[in-house]
């Protein structure tokens, strides 16, 4: 666990850490209550090779910690790009999702037209051909009928 006071940032150790090999000087190995973690300070992060009282090394200096910065504002556009294209894909999602269940329920809807225009179509179906028996019966008899009264 990391707590942090003011300027210092301790470790402490917890007591599922499994801990194994040589001890460094920031641990978090049980053993230790807590260890201190020195801040990050400009004069910590420069160059190695930089004198602090030059010219020099204030220039190189300025150019590190201006990469430093650079780098940062790009990330941070980046990020912000990201953002922005999260945000166009959830309301595209949003609008297919709701597209997609109007469309569902036309399709249910047709699906239940359908049924019954085929439950009807097969009604009819069965209709017309019983009409058609009786009709050809009917026929039948009238061509023996006038069959018979021409001989």
């Amino acid at each position: 666990m990391i707590k942090r006071n003011g300027d210092n940032v301790f470790a402490i150790a917890s007591s599922n850490n499994q801990c194994q090999g040589a001890r460094s000087a920031v641990s978090l190995c049980p053993g230790g209550a807590a260890t201190r973690i020195p801040r990050a300070t400009t004069a910590r992060m420069t160059p190695p090779d930089a004198h602090q009282n030059t010219k020099e090394a204030n220039i190189a200096l300025s150019t590190y910690v201006e990469k430093w910065k650079n780098r940062y504002e790009e990330s941070e556009r980046r990020h912000k790009a990201h953002l922005l294209k999260s945000e166009k894909a959830r309301r595209e999602h949003e609008d297919l999702q709701r597209r997609y269940n109007i469309v569902t329920e036309e399709r249910n809807h047709l699906d239940g037209e359908l049924q019954e225009r085929e439950r009807e179509l097969a009604r009819l179906k069965t209709v017309s051909e019983k009409l058609f028996l009786e009709y050809q019966q009917l026929r039948n008899q009238h061509d023996i009928d006038t069959g018979v009264m021409q001989k």
